[in-house]
């Protein structure tokens, strides 16, 4: 069963994370393409960022405040290949 577009798309948001991208750049990448999504596409887009970046702060609070590194949760591992290298 092939994954939609919409699940493909956060375990790149994930995975962008999880492979040590910066959360501005993924800002930037997402700025990018949003003018050529649909309104409602570029909000989904948006809203789904907004809670990778809402986990990824959660499990770095979490694990801070236990006071041991903390490795992300097991999953599908993307390439990143939807960012810019930097």
């Amino acid at each position: 069963m092939q994954k939609t577009p919409l699940a493909k798309l956060h375990a790149h948001l994930r995975g962008a994370l999880n492979t040590g991208r910066a959360e501005t750049t993924v800002d930037e990448v997402i700025a990018i393409v949003e003018d050529d999504l649909t309104m409602d596409r570029a909000l989904k887009a948006l809203e789904m960022w907004a809670d990778v970046e809402n986990e990824a702060s959660m499990r770095r609070d979490r694990c801070s405040s236990i006071g041991q590194w903390c490795t992300s949760q097991p999953g599908p591992v993307a390439s990143g290949s939807l960012l810019i290298s930097s």
